[in-house]
C-alpha cells in the first residue's frame, strides 16, 4: 500500500490543531464574537436605555453584571461593547496589514525609488511613539470609529510592509520568478499571483496579533476619555467609570466584568496567534 502524503497545508493545520493553548484560544475568541454576534437574542437590555430607578444595583438575577450609574445593564453593554471594541481591532488590523502588502509588495518588487520613497517614510513614522502619534491624530482628525480605523491603518501598516517587502527583496530572485518573466506575465501578475501567496503566512500571524494589540489601545484611550465618544459603548468606555476611587472600592462589577472579559479575549487572541506563527511562520 502507498503511504498517503501529506501536503505542507495538512501538515501545517495538524500542529496547529496539536497546540492546546492555540485551539483554546480560538474556541474562546470564537464564543465571545459569538456572544456579542447574538446579543439581541442574549439580553433584552438596551445597553443605551437609561433606568434612573436601577441606578449602580449589584449583580443580581436580573441584571447579572449589575448597573452602572445611568442604571444602564452593564451585561447588555459588555456584549454590545465587544461588537464594536473587536470591529475596531479586526477592521484596523486589516487595514494595516493591506496597506503595508501593498506597499511592501511594490517596494520589494521593483526596487530603486519606489523602495526607498516607502522605507523613509517608514523609518520617519517608526521614529515617533505609536501611542504619541495616535493622540496626536485622534487630537487633529477627531473621535469615532470610523476615524480610530483610519488612525491604526495609518500608524501600523510599517511592520508589514518590512515583513513583506524583506520576503519579496529574496523571493524576486528565485528560479520561478524568472520563469514567469520569461513567458511575458505581467509584473502584477508575478506579484498578486506567484509571490504573494509565499510571503502570507507570516503577514497572516501579524495580522492576528495585532487585533489583540488595536483592542487594547482603543480599551486605553476610551478609559482616559480620548478614544470612542463615551455615548457608543465600547470595552474601554466601559471601564472608563472606574476612574474613580469610589467605584473601584465600592462599585467591583462595573470595572471586574468588562476587565476580565476584555483580558480573555485579548489572552486568547495570542494564544491563537502563537499557535498560528508556530505552525505557518516558514521561520519557526
Amino acid at each position: 500500500m502507498k503511504t498517503k502524503v501529506k501536503s505542507p497545508l495538512q501538515k501545517k493545520i495538524e500542529k496547529l490543531i496539536a497546540n492546546r493553548l492555540a485551539i483554546m484560544g480560538f474556541l474562546l475568541v470564537l464564543i465571545i464574537l459569538l456572544a456579542c454576534i447574538a446579543a439581541p437574542i442574549i439580553t433584552d437590555f438596551d445597553p443605551r436605555e437609561i433606568d434612573y430607578g436601577a441606578i449602580l444595583q449589584a449583580p443580581s438575577k436580573e441584571h447579572i453584571m449589575g448597573t452602572d450609574k445611568l442604571g444602564r445593564d452593564v451585561f447588555s453593554r459588555v456584549l454590545y461593547g465587544g461588537r464594536t471594541s473587536i470591529y475596531i481591532g479586526v477592521a484596523a488590523s486589516l487595514s494595516g496589514a493591506l496597506l503595508g502588502l501593498v506597499m511592501g509588495a511594490l517596494a520589494g518588487y521593483f526596487g530603486g525609488r519606489i523602495d526607498s520613497l516607502f522605507t523613509r517614510l517608514s523609518e520617519i513614522m517608526l521614529t515617533f511613539p505609536n501611542m504619541i502619534l495616535i493622540l496626536v491624530l485622534t487630537a487633529i482628525i477627531g473621535r469615532g470609529v470610523g476615524v480610530l480605523i483610519f488612525i491604526y491603518a495609518i500608524t501600523g501598516w510599517m511592520t508589514p510592509y518590512r515583513m513583506i517587502r524583506s520576503s519579496f527583496l529574496s523571493l524576486r530572485e528565485e528560479t520561478y520568478v524568472e520563469v514567469a518573466r520569461s513567458f511575458g506575465f505581467s509584473d502584477a501578475r508575478i506579484i498578486f499571483n506567484h509571490i504573494l501567496p509565499n510571503t502570507l503566512s507570516p503577514l497572516m500571524v501579524t495580522a492576528t496579533t495585532n487585533v489583540a494589540t488595536y483592542i487594547l489601545n482603543e480599551a486605553g484611550l476610551s478609559f482616559i476619555g480620548v478614544g470612542i465618544p463615551i455615548q457608543i459603548p465600547t470595552w474601554g468606555s466601559i471601564m472608563n467609570a472606574a476612574k474613580s476611587i469610589d467605584v473601584v472600592t465600592s462599585y467591583w462589577w462595573l470595572w471586574l466584568f468588562p476587565g476580565v472579559i476584555l483580558s480573555l479575549f485579548v489572552l486568547a487572541v495570542n494564544f491563537l496567534g502563537d499557535g498560528l506563527r508556530d505552525a505557518f511562520d516558514p521561520k519557526q
